[in-house]
């Protein structure tokens, strides 16, 4: 019982840790491209006071709208990454606590039998001695 405990508490402490570490690479992927897009718009905002076709400030003015609505939608999501990364920092912080939790009880049992495993092994060696079968001294 206390085995396939603290081997379900140590996937589960994995698979949240491993879940954050993707949240926080998604959050600075995020921050990458809007960045990017930032720095592009401004670009862009030069390069229109430069031009001097209609056709040239028009393709602009549209690949302005398109990276300003790429530019909201990257914004929208890092703020709904970033609304998660509570609940999976709590996800986490669980997750060990219960890995700990079963560790603890997994190395107490083993001291127990190992702690049993000794008193048997005495049994049995006061028993050779005494010439008692070891069926007697076991049921004691």
């Amino acid at each position: 019982m206390a085995e396939e405990a603290c081997a379900t508490a140590c996937s589960s402490a994995e698979d949240a840790s491993q879940s954050l570490v993707e949240l926080n690479s998604a959050v600075h992927i995020v921050k990458v491209s809007i960045r990017e897009c930032e720095q592009q718009l401004k670009r862009w905002g030069r390069a229109d006071l430069e031009a001097s076709d209609v056709d040239s400030v028009f393709e602009q003015v549209v690949a302005s709208r398109n990276l300003r609505t790429r530019l909201g939608k990257a914004c929208e999501t890092l703020d709904r990454l970033r609304e998660n990364k509570p609940a999976e920092e709590s996800r986490l912080k669980r997750a060990q606590r219960d890995r700990e939790h079963w560790q603890g009880e997994l190395e107490q049992r083993r001291q127990e039998l190992a702690a049993i495993s000794e008193r048997i092994r005495n049994l049995k060696r006061v028993s050779s001695e005494a010439k008692l079968p070891a069926e007697e001294v076991v049921a004691s």
